[in-house]
């Protein structure tokens, strides 16, 4: 009788307890935490002050933030100041020491799934908005998961490509006619 009755309880209490772990998906869409996609990089960091920012050059950088356990670093990356791509790094608890931990990230994945992905409105609200979330393993034992969103980085790199064109029609239109002549000087025609 006690087992039917735990059973019971359980039976009702326990979809109510997931649905309550379950956050709502549309919360990715608008950014990664308190971060919105599409925020400039100094914006990110005036919330992380203690944060490395490295920049490859003007159109890509990313921001480090090195996180409380189980989170080892949370890395930002923008592409034409725009925040497109967050990276957890987890330290999770019993991983192994070293080598990949495959167990941890199914757990991981399972916990994504069910935050993100629970059902198939939730997968198709976040295909239409281009935004993904994606679990990986990492070395020495980490979990790494992905946000990300892609349409904010095929605009930018789309940006990043008229911005280069611009760049190359303007040292085309200056270099050109001096280049131009340097090539006849040089008596490049007759080797044609």
């Amino acid at each position: 009788m006690m087992n039917r009755l735990a059973i019971v309880v359980i039976g009702f209490t326990l979809p109510g307890f997931v649905c309550s772990l379950q956050a709502d998906p549309s919360e990715i869409l608008k950014g990664y935490k308190d971060q919105p996609w599409g925020a400039s990089a100094e914006t990110v960091r005036e919330a992380f002050p203690d944060s490395y920012l490295k920049a490859g050059n003007k159109e890509i950088a990313a921001l480090t933030v090195k996180g409380q356990p189980p989170t080892l670093h949370t890395v930002y990356s923008f592409m034409m100041d725009q925040l497109y791509f967050v990276r957890v790094t987890l330290e999770l608890p019993m991983r192994p020491e070293g080598g990949k931990d495959p167990d941890g990230k199914k757990m991981i994945e399972e916990m994504v799934k069910e935050k993100y992905y629970p059902d198939e409105d939730a997968r198709k609200l976040l295909a239409d908005a281009k935004v993904s979330v994606h679990v990986a393993a990492g070395s020495n034992g980490t979990v790494v998961v992905m946000y990300e969103n892609i349409g904010i980085f095929r605009e930018a790199q789309a940006a990043q490509r008229l911005a280069e064109q611009e760049r190359d029609e303007k040292r085309r239109a200056k270099e050109g006619p001096k280049r131009q002549q340097a090539l006849q000087d040089a008596g490049v025609p007759d080797l044609l």
